[in-house]
């Protein structure tokens, strides 16, 4: 087994640090706290169950409102019961163990890092409901998938209906396919990892009559107030105390292999383990030996570090032992009495957005590569990256909050240094980088095709924001500095869309990092990327798309120098 950074464990055969060929976590998460652990671990017993009623055999999810109140007979089996979730026999072993040749009944598992399924209602022979489990301390965000499915019969069809997704509208209905991952395509077929919708057939996303909120804790077998996993739910949104209507994806899969294990994900996963095996080759890179610098700016609340990366040289890459043997501390006063300009990375502050830490790679591998662009950017700036803004809601499978609840772009203006320590410690961090040139926020957008750039203007007038046209471009130099990356963007690459780029400032808003560092720091340019689940507006994105879009960044930022 290869033990990762993190401790989580992988086949032999499989290099995690290959970005085509990450094998899923197929062992709970082990992290280096001790409290880290327990609440992992805690966390993951809401993971995953496959709900079913051993007299009267399935039931369906429209049944098991009803029933939940008084129908005893309904097992939870699979996960083990803490706190209330208490309900018929839970065993630590598989979530469901099929009595032999004759059951075809799907085994689901979700019990690894990044792993959302909160459980599974067979309501036919190949037809399944899965609950997603709602980011931890709330009741909603119930839109990240990530599962495997085993005890499959090669060519027979399963039909798979996730019925609480929470938006009304996604990129499902634009052509956009879940990924998939076969086991055994990957270790006896052609060595593919991930792929676009490999298997699947029809595929539909569309609105139910059914409350999502209400199916969720009625499945997890909890109520409205009730404690999660040591945390209280107070900071219930709003719309969760009312009818929450839930979306409906329904897509078909026909296995291609027996007895395989396949792995189904919202999309490409990237996990903390994958970025700690990233960060360690590529400090034991040429480049990463002679101008990388990593430490930890702080702990997150379950424990995990939070990275931050120093990319920058001398000025004299000529030599290779240049900084080999500079410490830390003396890079650090090197770097305080320089007269370079900052540039800073963020990118992950929302877990489910992953297709911005393949970006945040692609960057990365660019700034310490040996081309000439790379030499460029090194000479002129000095680049501070935090790769991931919310770890822990990585490792659990949040889609938008971190382990207490928060969106944590939504709590820049005030950040509290015990609720959203990532965000306090990485706010003062960056208020430390003067002279600040550029700040770019990366993130993944669930709706809309390509990638763009939400950036900030002053305001001119109030207008209301259904009556603010598509972006143009504006001619005075009042805002040049503004619009200067999007505009680059827009020559350099094919998948970037100037229409969508968004620069005035909401109210509501006015806590996120883009406005909060734009009003505090005075930073013009400050932009958030926005990067499609999806792709283009020709065809879908692969692994290797993502992180080309940190590649055109990187040739953005040295057009600027």
């Amino acid at each position: 087994m290869y033990r990762a950074p993190t401790g989580l464990e992988y086949p032999l055969e499989v290099n995690p640090q290959n970005p085509q060929a990450a094998l899923p976590p197929l062992t709970t998460a082990q992290l280096a706290d001790p409290h880290a652990n327990c609440v992992i671990q805690d966390r993951e017993l809401l993971r995953g169950t496959c709900v079913y009623n051993r007299q009267r055999g399935p039931i369906d999810l429209q049944h098991l409102v009803d029933q939940a109140l008084n129908d005893r007979d309904v097992v939870i089996a699979g996960r083990f019961g803490t706190g209330r979730l208490r309900r018929g026999a839970f065993t630590r072993g598989p979530m469901y163990t099929p009595t032999g040749p004759e059951d075809t009944t799907l085994v689901f598992e979700s019990r690894f890092e990044s792993g959302n399924l909160q459980t599974a209602v067979k309501v036919g022979e190949m037809e399944y409901d899965l609950v997603l489990c709602p980011d931890a301390g709330t009741y909603g965000n119930t839109q990240w998938f990530f599962f495997s499915i085993s005890n499959v019969t090669k060519g027979k069809s399963v039909k798979l209906n996730l019925v609480t997704m929470g938006k009304p509208s996604s990129l499902f209905q634009k052509g956009m396919q879940p990924v998939v991952w076969s086991t055994r395509e990957f270790h006896e077929g052609d060595g593919m990892g991930w792929s676009r919708g490999a298997g699947i057939g029809s595929l539909q996303y569309g609105k139910t009559n059914t409350d999502r909120h209400l199916l969720t804790s009625v499945a997890a077998g909890l109520k409205m107030g009730e404690v999660c996993d040591g945390v209280a739910a107070v900071e219930v949104p709003r719309q969760a105390a009312s009818f929450a209507e839930a979306s409906v994806l329904t897509f078909e899969y026909t296995p291609q292999w027996e007895d395989d294990t396949v792995f189904f994900a919202y999309t490409f996963p990237y996990t903390l383990t994958r970025l700690q095996g990233f960060i360690k080759e590529m400090e034991g890179s040429r480049g990463g030996r002679r101008y990388l610098t990593r430490y930890p700016l702080c702990r997150s609340l379950a424990g995990n570090r939070l990275d931050v990366l120093t990319i920058t040289s001398s000025g004299e890459e000529d030599d290779p032992t240049t900084m080999a043997e500079e410490t830390e501390e003396d890079t650090s006063q090197f770097l305080h009495g320089c007269r370079k300009k900052y540039i800073a990375i963020t990118a992950r502050v929302h877990p489910g957005e992953s297709v911005s830490s393949f970006a945040c790679e692609g960057l990365i591998r660019e700034l310490l590569s040996e081309s000439p662009l790379a030499k460029k950017l090194r000479a002129k700036y000095v680049f501070k990256i935090i790769p991931m803004l919310n770890p822990d809601g990585v490792v659990l499978g949040n889609y938008r909050t971190n382990l207490s609840g928060r969106d944590l772009n939504r709590v820049w203006n005030q950040p509290c240094k015990f609720l959203h320590p990532t965000i306090y410690f990485a706010k003062r961090a960056l208020s430390r980088c003067a002279p600040l040139g550029v700040f770019a926020d990366l993130h993944g957008h669930s709706r809309k095709l390509n990638w763009f750039i939400y950036g900030c203007l002053p305001p001119r007038k109030p207008r209301k924001r259904s009556s603010i046209p598509p972006f143009v471009p504006p001619p005075d130099m009042r805002t040049r500095d503004a619009v200067l990356l999007p505009l680059l963007l827009s020559r350099i690459s094919q998948t970037f869309s100037i229409k969508d780029c968004y620069f005035h400032m909401q109210l509501q808003k006015e806590s996120t990092a883009r406005i909060t560092i734009y009003k505090e720091l005075a930073l013009p340019r400050y932009v958030t990327v926005e990067i499609s689940f999806c792709g283009s507006s020709e065809r879908q994105f692969a692994i290797k798309d993502f992180m080309h879009i940190g590649h055109e960044i990187a040739v953005a930022l040295g057009e600027m120098a």
